[in-house]
C-alpha cells in the first residue's frame, strides 16, 4: 500500500499554511446561518 501523502494532493490552504485550527472543523451553526468560511459554505 502506498503512503497517503503520495496519492492525495493537499488542498491549497493547507499547502500555503492558511488552514488554522479555528476553521479546521466546520461549525454547523455558522454553516446554517451562512457565516461560515468559504471552505464550508461554498460547495464548489
Amino acid at each position: 500500500m502506498r503512503p497517503f501523502h503520495t496519492i492525495a494532493v493537499a488542498h491549497r490552504d493547507i499547502l500555503e499554511g492558511r488552514l488554522t485550527m479555528d476553521v479546521f472543523a466546520a461549525d454547523l451553526w455558522e454553516v446554517f446561518r451562512g457565516t461560515a468560511p468559504d471552505e464550508y459554505s461554498d460547495p464548489t
